[in-house]
């Protein structure tokens, strides 16, 4: 899954809602969720993420199997993050009795750790160590993404992230 937009436009508080939404086994404007561990790996702004997490939370879903990861994982190298970040869901799925449903990494940019998003190779390595990730796990795996200069051609960077993406999701603000 690729959630896009640009700057400010509210793809984190978007992705949030949803993410908690499935991890309550709420409905998401309306649609079932199938409730699980929800792992939130928020590379950017971790700490306003940990605050409106904690928000979402008082208010909305008290009783929520979501775990936050505040930090940056480096997620373009096979010996980077990758093999580490499976042993920590594992372990939270051993620890809170559930099995994970879904990863958000927030932002993609955030993973690439000094790669470049508009390189073929780089963006397949990365897409392919979401996928390790994602098979590993058997679960949903999201980046959250910005839209490159120009937002009618959708999210930046090399296509071969279009190509490996099931869902796209753009967030535009309206008002």
């Amino acid at each position: 899954v690729v959630t896009y937009g640009e700057s400010g436009r509210g793809k984190t508080f978007e992705a949030l809602y949803r993410d908690l939404c499935i991890a309550r086994g709420s409905p998401y404007f309306g649609r079932n969720t199938e409730q699980g561990l929800v792992v939130y790996l928020a590379a950017e702004g971790g700490h306003s993420t940990r605050n409106r997490v904690t928000a979402y939370r008082s208010e909305l879903f008290p009783q929520a199997d979501f775990a936050l990861v505040p930090y940056s994982m480096d997620l373009l190298n096979a010996e980077g993050d990758v093999s580490g970040l499976i042993g920590l869901i594992k372990h939270l799925e051993d620890v809170m009795g559930k099995s994970c449903v879904k990863v958000t990494q927030d932002t993609l940019a955030r993973a690439l750790m000094g790669g470049n998003e508009n390189s073929g190779e780089d963006m397949g390595l990365l897409v392919s160590n979401a996928d390790h990730i994602r098979h590993s796990i058997g679960c949903v795996f999201e980046f959250i993404h910005h839209s490159g200069k120009d937002a009618a051609r959708g999210a930046r960077g090399h296509s071969s992230l279009k190509a490996a993406t099931d869902t796209e999701l753009e967030v535009t603000a309206n008002g």
